[in-house]
C-alpha cells in the first residue's frame, strides 16, 4: 500500500536524522558499541487498501553476539536477533501491543507525526538507558527480562559475567541449573555453562 511506504519513509526520514541507517524495513544504530534496532512489522491481515502495522524496537549487544551466534553478520537483521526486546505500545499509554491502522482516508503525516512522538519522547530515551553491557546486565542480574524468556536471560547473563569476569557467574550458573534441571531444556542450559568452561 503506498500510504504505508509514505508512513515508513517520513519515520525513517526522521530516525535518519537520528543516526539509524536504514535496511530494508529496518533501522539500526550502533550507540556504545551496541545496535539500536528499530523494526517496521506489517500484518498479514493488510490488503490493497488497508495496512496495519506495529514497530519493534530492540538491544543487540555486539559481545554478545559475538559469543553467541554463529553467523558472520555483525548487525541484528531480526528482532530474535537482539537481547533486549519491546514492542512500541509497551511505551505508550495502556502498556500494550498496539497496531496504527492505513486506510484510503489516512493522513500519512498526520500519522507519523503521532509514531515519531512516541519514538523520540518515549523509545529512544528508554533504549539510551540500556544500550551498554553493563545496563543489561544489572538489570537481568535483578531478574529483569524483557522480551526475553528466562533461558535467553540466563544465557545472556552467564555469558556477559563470563567475559566480564564476575565474581556474581558461579551464583548465577548455580540458579540456571537449579531453573533447568529436568526441565526440556536442561540440555541447551547445561551445554552452555559446559561452554562457558571454568567458572567456580
Amino acid at each position: 500500500m503506498e500510504k504505508y511506504k509514505e508512513v515508513q519513509n517520513i519515520i525513517g526520514t526522521f530516525l535518519k536524522s537520528s543516526d539509524f541507517k536504514r535496511r530494508g524495513n529496518i533501522f539500526l544504530n550502533k550507540k556504545c558499541g551496541n545496535w539500536v534496532y528499530v523494526g517496521f512489522q506489517k500484518s498479514v491481515s493488510s490488503k490493497k487498501d488497508r495496512a496495519k502495522f506495529t514497530i519493534n524496537i530492540g538491544i543487540c549487544s555486539s559481545v554478545l553476539r559475538k559469543w553467541l551466534e554463529s553467523n558472520q553478520v555483525e548487525f541484528p537483521t531480526h528482532l530474535d536477533d537482539c537481547h533486549w526486546r519491546k514492542r512500541i505500545g509497551f511505551f505508550m499509554p495502556g502498556n500494550q501491543d498496539f497496531w496504527w491502522e492505513i486506510d484510503n482516508d489516512t493522513i500519512s503525516t498526520v500519522l507519523a507525526r503521532n509514531v515519531i512522538a512516541v519514538l523520540h519522547e518515549k523509545v529512544l530515551p528508554e533504549v539510551d538507558k540500556y544500550i551498554t553491557d553493563d545496563r543489561l546486565e544489572a538489570v537481568w542480574l535483578t531478574g529483569g527480562s524483557q522480551g526475553l524468556t528466562q533461558v535467553e536471560r540466563f544465557i545472556f547473563l552467564t555469558t556477559l559475567l563470563k567475559v566480564g569476569g564476575s565474581r556474581e557467574l558461579p551464583r548465577i550458573a548455580a540458579e540456571f541449573k537449579a531453573y533447568s534441571r529436568g526441565k526440556p531444556w536442561q540440555n541447551t542450559a547445561f551445554e552452555h555453562l559446559a561452554k562457558l568452561g571454568d567458572y567456580e
